[in-house]
């Protein structure tokens, strides 16, 4: 039969439409053919359904007048409330933020139109099991949990593995679940709202002794550090809020609503909310409308709920999906979170990531604040739960001499491409005038690429033979003397991973957006996609 596929009206990246054709002769096993921007195939009968999984295409047309409308299309539409499915789905503006993709802003997460092309282009299965090693907050569990794959993810930020974990619990719980438990919490903070107003001025004293005693019995979490960075009476909103949401009976609903708070605490912080470091505002205010932040975000919760609604019958029950706060350069942390799991009780039949860059962004410092209230990290243990990710940029002259050392040795076994760009970076330095954050480079590089010997070594463990593990990430770039010097992190990993034992399919070369207006000078605006197999 003969098929044309129609790609949407928004303007696409080049890699974009390449891996439309690409993921098209994957899935289908046939030869693509593009005219006036169309692309043609001829199928047969028994793969017509696997047009439904295509990415980048708005709708299929056969040699009959039949329209087939993507999944990915629907899911697209969702976010602009689009339920029909009659109408020209053709959209004007790609969407990354439809169904629960929406739920919270984390910084660094990756395209999830990605995942899906890459679930293509592997040809995974419904019922695959997946590994995401860095999992963040859950593009990938949730993009599985579309598709109907089995998933694990790990990460080392405990916020992002509550975000992940409330995004794809949400998936399957639904709207009216939502509704059900977390309507007595809402209507209660709608009044309060309602009472307290927009906050532009401090509380007086009768409405801040109401809610006190409303919410006495619940005490924050790490109250000595939040006073140095909230207002008085916007801790007291919190602690209205923590209190009103310890009351929901269901766990997952709970975590979904300690979320929405997550996502509105910078905003009512002295720190800047646009800034990725700890940096105080210029005109703090002496109060902010937490009350009502939380409200709007969870009314945008359930806003996103009810547009997805009409697509629950494409999540699979009897798939699962879920995080683990775990460490991905682990063996044994990797066989713990299969452990009871796994569908196949066995390996994972994929690996799909986009770990963390050479110097990654500052997950701790940017969500500290959520940390500590929410009682997932006490304020004495960020400096060590940043020191503890890939990719943190921050040592101490004592580690960074330890490793300089270590790379001389080349300690970690890395291989010869990786060691020789270090050793010359390390003495170009050691000879020019730079800050303590240059100076830091060529150990941080090191350490990096020592933990992601260790991650390649721990996924290999734990994938079938001749399995695929597929990365998105970045190059990075530094400065010396005036010099830009480029660090092709793609390239070195690739490396690392043949030297564990890995074989080297592909690689595609994605082009991405220019990110953060504050720190535009460090985003990344080329990225690739590797994909590897196991022996």
């Amino acid at each position: 039969m003969h098929i044309m596929l129609h790609f949407h009206r928004y303007k696409y990246f080049p890699y974009e439409k390449r891996l439309a054709l690409r993921e098209t002769e994957a899935l289908l096993c046939v030869r693509t053919r593009v005219e006036d921007d169309v692309v043609h195939v001829d199928v047969a009968t028994e793969q017509m359904q696997l047009i439904r999984r295509l990415t980048y295409f708005a709708k299929a047309i056969t040699d009959t007048g039949e329209s087939i409308i993507p999944d990915q299309t629907r899911w697209e539409a969702s976010a602009n409330g689009w339920h029909d499915s009659s109408t020209d789905l053709r959209l004007r503006r790609q969407s990354t933020r439809y169904s629960l993709h929406s739920l919270h802003e984390y910084k660094g997460r990756f395209n999830p139109q990605i995942v899906r092309a890459i679930g293509n282009l592997l040809r995974l299965e419904q019922d695959a099991f997946v590994l995401d090693p860095f999992c963040g907050s859950g593009t990938v569990l949730l993009e599985a949990a579309h598709i109907g794959w089995n998933a694990v993810g790990l990460d080392l930020n405990p916020l992002a593995v509550m975000i992940a974990n409330a995004k794809v619990d949400l998936c399957h719980l639904g709207l009216e679940k939502f509704r059900q438990y977390s309507k007595p919490v809402l209507d209660k903070v709608k009044t309060l709202v309602e009472l307290v107003g927009n906050c532009e001025e401090p509380f007086d004293a009768k409405l801040r002794s109401h809610l006190t005693k409303a919410s006495a019995s619940h005490q924050l979490p790490g109250h000595e550090y939040l006073e140095r960075w909230f207002p008085t009476d916007v801790l007291i909103q919190f602690q209205v809020l923590l209190h009103l949401i310890e009351q929901v009976q269901d766990t997952a609903i709970k975590s979904a609503l300690k979320v929405c708070l997550s996502n509105a605490v910078r905003e009512v912080s002295f720190q800047e909310p646009a800034d990725l470091r700890i940096r105080r505002r210029k005109e703090p205010r002496e109060n902010y409308p937490a009350l009502l932040l939380f409200w709007q975000e969870a009314d945008s919760l359930l806003e996103s709920l009810k547009n997805t609604e009409g697509l629950r019958h494409l999540i699979l029950p009897s798939t699962h999906q879920v995080a683990f706060h775990r460490d991905s350069r682990s063996k044994q942390a990797l066989a713990d979170a299969n452990k009871g799991f796994s569908p196949k009780n066995g390996p994972f039949d994929a690996a799909i990531t986009s770990p963390p860059y050479a110097n990654a962004l500052p997950y701790i410092d940017t969500q500290r604040l959520s940390l500590v209230l929410l009682g997932l990290v006490e304020a004495k243990e960020i400096a060590t739960t940043d020191r503890a990710l890939i990719g943190s940029r921050e040592i101490t002259n004592g580690e960074r001499q330890s490793l300089e050392l270590a790379l001389e040795s080349n300690e970690a076994g890395l291989p010869s491409s990786i060691r020789d760009f270090l050793m010359d970076l390390l003495n170009r330095i050691r000879q020019a005038d730079v800050g303590f954050r240059r100076r830091n480079r060529p150990a941080l590089l090191y350490k990096y690429f020592a933990n992601m010997k260790k991650v390649f070594h721990a996924v290999q463990s734990c994938l079938l033979p001749g399995a695929p593990f597929a990365l998105v990430v970045g190059t990075n770039r530094t400065r010396l003397d005036g010099t830009q010097i480029i660090i092709p992190t793609p390239e070195f990993l690739t490396d690392i991973a043949l030297s564990e034992g890995f074989v080297k399919e592909c690689v595609e070369e994605l082009d991405t957006y220019q990110r953060y207006n504050l720190h535009r000078a460090n985003s990344i605006n080329s990225e690739s996609l590797i994909i590897l197999r196991t022996e």
